[in-house]
């Protein structure tokens, strides 16, 4: 039996959010193929989360929020705010 020691990530939260169903297909898939590889794909999520966060933080210090192109706004968005 193969034992893969992992940190924990302590009390864990649920995150809602909303994707394209084409986006969650493929997550569903990479947790599949992650378990069957002993990859723990939750640690790995949450650490691709925190890059995200610290990523966008920097950069709504230094630049800001672009204004869309109401073109981009493929999700339904009022183009009015963005």
């Amino acid at each position: 039996m193969k034992l893969t020691v992992k940190r924990s990530l302590g009390k864990l939260e649920h995150l809602n959010a909303r994707v394209p169903a084409q986006l969650k297909q493929r997550l569903d898939s990479l947790r599949k193929r992650a378990e069957d590889r002993n990859i723990d794909y939750t640690a790995t999520f949450a650490a691709m989360l925190e890059d995200f966060a610290n990523a966008l933080d920097e950069q709504l210090k230094t630049e800001g929020i672009p204004r869309e192109f109401p073109a981009n706004l493929i999700n339904g968005a009022d183009p009015e705010r963005a």
